[in-house]
């Protein structure tokens, strides 16, 4: 049986680490936080909110009802007559590319805006 040696195991906990931070600065840096809060159902922007406002919202579709807040720079789903519940068990956005989901009322909650001046990129040009 061969040892594992001092040496690989400090590249190990290095490597490691350094794929730690890597991340943490991708999410604090890359997504960063939000202006906007984008509501879509059924594929279809419905409504837009202020993500630095505050207030409670409740949309409504034909497959049911759903209970939008919004504070501190914050919003979740506070409320929901979906059979699942998952919608009302996520945490709190608030990060650009965030999202909500409530399959059941066809509903997507996501997170934009946040950086002046920077293109957000749809296409892959040459």
């Amino acid at each position: 049986m061969k040892l594992v040696k001092r040496k690989d195991v400090f590249i190990l906990i290095l490597g490691l680490l350094l794929a730690g931070a890597l991340a943490l600065i991708w999410y604090f840096g890359v997504l960063g936080v939000g202006e906007k809060v984008i509501v879509s159902y059924n594929g279809e922007v419905v409504n837009e909110y202020d993500l630095h406002g505050s207030g409670v919202y409740e949309l409504v579709f034909p497959e049911g009802r759903n209970v939008l807040t919004i504070s501190g720079g914050k919003t979740s789903v506070t409320d929901a007559d979906c059979p699942d519940q998952l919608c009302v068990h996520q945490k709190s956005i608030s990060r650009r590319g965030e999202a909500i989901i409530c399959l059941p009322h066809k509903l997507v909650i996501t997170i934009e805006g946040g950086r002046e001046n920077e293109p957000e990129l749809d296409a892959v040009t040459n």
